[in-house]
């Protein structure tokens, strides 16, 4: 569903050295993987570009075999936060990527309404972002990346601001709203755990330039329990993961 293929980046101001170079990789359509790195390792720099927000030197970046540079509304973007507008109720917030790709309006209410029953929050539409928690605030923001449309769901470390039990509630509700619309997510974290806990694979960047990535696959079945992070398996993948990243940094 994506493919970088041989892509080479280098940011126009600053170091002139490559941040990625002849890099590869692939996601199947429908996967959920999370991206594990040390801070600086370039993960974000892999975000933007799926994005469009920075160009490549070499290379491409394809969604279903089409260069992304050709195509409109292949992804949609959840950032850390929920950047909610403050003076547009539940409904509207919902409802802007519809409003900006010019859906018509009745339509675009009907959707929104979906998308808030789905993600438990209907009763909330005419209420304001200040009446929510932080974490119902992260399900809108959720509610409103779906309404974009795209078959592929960017998440930037959606969660990192909220507390710990808020943070692994909402875990476990991502997984059901992955496992109900079986999108394709690659998800941004720094928690090992979390990327365990919700991945079918993690893709550790590491080294600089990035030439290649490596990737671990979760052996657990869907629907995940917290009590399967205690397989001996899964703890020996944590350790490991942690100490590559540990690693990094300290070469880093």
């Amino acid at each position: 569903m994506l493919e970088f293929k041989n892509v080479k980046f280098i940011y126009k101001s600053g170091v002139k050295e490559p941040i990625l170079e002849n890099l590869s990789f692939k996601v199947e359509d429908g996967e959920f993987i999370s991206i594990v790195g040390s801070s600086g390792s370039g993960k974000t720099t892999i975000f933007r570009i799926l994005n469009g927000l920075e160009d490549i030197q070499e290379g491409s970046v394809e969604i279903d075999g089409q260069d992304i540079r050709g195509l409109k509304n292949y992804s949609s973007y959840m950032p850390q936060k929920d950047l909610l507008l403050p003076w547009k109720t539940i409904e509207k917030n919902v409802m802007l990527p519809m409003s900006i790709q010019k859906v018509d309006k009745d339509l675009q209410k009907e959707r929104a309404i979906e998308m808030l029953k789905q993600v438990g929050l209907e009763e909330y539409a005419n209420k304001y972002p200040k009446d929510l928690s932080g974490g119902m605030r992260q399900r809108v923001a959720f509610a409103r990346t779906l309404c974009a449309g795209a078959n592929l769901l960017l998440l930037d470390e959606p969660f990192s601001a909220l507390d710990y039990i808020t943070r692994i509630s909402l875990q476990e509700w991502l997984m059901k709203q992955w496992l109900d619309v079986k999108k394709t997510i690659v998800f941004i974290t720094h928690d090992v755990e979390e990327a365990i806990f919700l991945s079918e694979k993690i893709y550790v960047v590491s080294g600089r330039p990035i030439t290649d990535i490596e990737i671990k696959e979760v052996d657990l079945p869907y629907p995940r329990t917290r009590e399967m992070l205690l397989d001996p398996r899964i703890q020996r993948l944590k350790e490991d993961l942690i100490d590559k990243l540990r690693t990094t940094e300290e070469e880093e």
